[in-house]
C-alpha cells in the first residue's frame, strides 16, 4: 500500500511527539517533556505549567546545550542562557518578573568575559565588573539605590578597597521578602548567623556578592509550596580572583571545617504546603540550577587556591534561625 507524502509526514510528526517522555508534577500542575530520559536526558526539553511554557532547552547526553529560555507564569521572558555540551558559552540575561533586566553578562568556553552588571527592580545599576578570560579586571563597583553614587569599589590590579558609605542591601531584612521570578510568588528568606569559617571568606549574606547570588538562585515550581532540605558540596578553584573550576555534588560528605552557606526560605503557611517525594529528574534539574547559580556568582574575597563550601538548599523545612549544622 502506498502512503501519500503528506500523510507520511503527518505520521512522522505524530510519532515524534508521542515518543517524548513526560514527567508530571500534580502538586503544581506542571509537566516536563523530553525526547529521551534514560540512560541520560537527551533531546529537546520543555516545562509547561497550567498550559504556560516555563522553560525550554536541549540536553545532549545529560548536559545542557544551546540556548535555554525561562518564562514567568505570565509569559514574561525571565532568563536566556547559553551552553555548549554542559559548559556555559555565550550571553547571559536574567530579568525580574516585571520584564526589567536583572543581570547581564557573557561566557566564553566556561569563563566569564566582557562586562557584567546587576540591576535593581527599579532598573538602576547596582553592581558592575569586567572580565577577561575568566579574570576580573579593573574595578568592581556597587552603587546606591539611584545607581549613581559608588558605595564600594575594589581594584583587582592593586587590591585596593574603598568604601564610601554603607552598602546598599539587595536582600534587606531578617527575614527578607523576595519575589520568585517564575511563579511570581513571594517568599521569606531567612538570614542565619554565619559561622566563623564563612565570615572569614567573606561569605556573609550581607556581602554584595552573596546578595547577588541570593537573587539568582531559582525555586522550581514543583518545590515552591512543598518541603525540601538538601545539602550540596561545592568545590571551587580560583585564580586571580576568577572562578576557574566548579564541582557540585549532592549529599556528599564534607570537610568538617568547610564553611556553611544556606539558602533557607518559607513560601507559605503550613496548611497550604504539601509533602511530596521529589522525583529523580526533578532533583537532576535542581542540581543543574544550583551549579548554574554558583557559576554566575561574582568573586568573593578569594584570590587564588581551592576551597570547599557546604550549601544547604532549604524550602519550608526551617526549625529555627540558628547556624545550620553539617549533618
Amino acid at each position: 500500500m502506498k502512503i501519500s507524502l503528506p500523510l507520511s509526514i503527518a505520521i512522522l510528526i505524530s510519532f515524534s511527539v508521542n515518543s517524548q517522555e513526560k514527567i508530571t508534577y500534580p502538586n503544581c500542575n506542571c509537566t516536563d517533556q523530553i525526547e529521551t530520559l534514560t540512560p541520560k536526558p537527551n533531546g529537546k526539553y520543555t516545562r509547561t505549567c497550567d498550559k504556560q511554557v516555563l522553560e525550554t532547552g536541549t540536553f545532549i547526553n545529560g548536559e545542557k546545550d544551546g540556548e535555554w529560555k525561562s518564562y514567568s507564569k505570565e509569559g514574561t521572558l525571565i532568563k536566556v542562557i547559553h551552553y555548549s555540551k554542559g559548559v556555559l558559552d555565550g550571553d547571559v540575561l536574567f530579568n525580574y518578573s516585571s520584564g526589567k533586566k536583572k543581570l547581564s553578562g557573557s561566557f566564553s568556553n566556561g569563563l566569564k568575559n566582557g562586562p557584567w552588571a546587576f540591576y535593581s527592580q527599579e532598573d538602576k545599576i547596582q553592581w558592575d565588573l569586567t572580565y577577561q578570560d575568566g579574570k576580573p579586571i579593573g574595578n568592581a563597583q556597587s552603587y546606591d539605590k539611584k545607581g549613581k553614587k559608588v558605595l564600594i569599589s575594589f581594584n583587582f590590579e592593586t587590591g585596593t578597597f574603598n568604601k564610601n558609605s554603607s552598602e546598599f542591601l539587595l536582600v534587606d531584612g531578617d527575614p527578607a521578602v523576595l519575589q520568585d521570578a517564575t511563579s511570581t510568588g513571594w517568599f521569606l528568606l531567612f538570614v542565619p548567623e554565619m559561622d566563623e569559617n564563612a565570615q572569614r571568606l567573606g561569605l556573609d549574606q550581607k556581602n554584595t556578592d552573596s546578595q547577588i547570588f541570593l537573587n539568582l538562585i531559582e525555586i522550581p515550581s514543583e518545590f515552591f509550596d512543598t518541603y525540601l532540605k538538601t545539602k550540596y558540596i561545592i568545590d571551587f578553584s580560583f585564580k586571580d580572583y576568577g572562578l576557574q573550576t566548579l564541582r557540585v555534588e549532592r549529599e556528599k560528605d564534607a570537610d568538617e571545617n568547610s564553611p556553611v552557606f544556606p539558602f533557607a526560605i518559607i513560601t507559605n503557611d503550613a496548611d497550604k504546603l504539601v509533602r511530596t517525594q521529589p522525583q529523580d529528574f526533578s532533583m537532576f534539574l535542581l542540581d543543574s540550577k544550583v551549579k548554574e547559580a554558583f557559576s554566575l556568582v561574582q568573586p568573593w574575597q578569594i584570590n587564588d587556591g581551592n576551597f570547599q563550601l557546604i550549601f544547604y538548599y532549604i524550602i519550608n523545612e526551617i526549625g529555627g534561625r540558628e547556624v545550620f549544622d553539617k549533618k
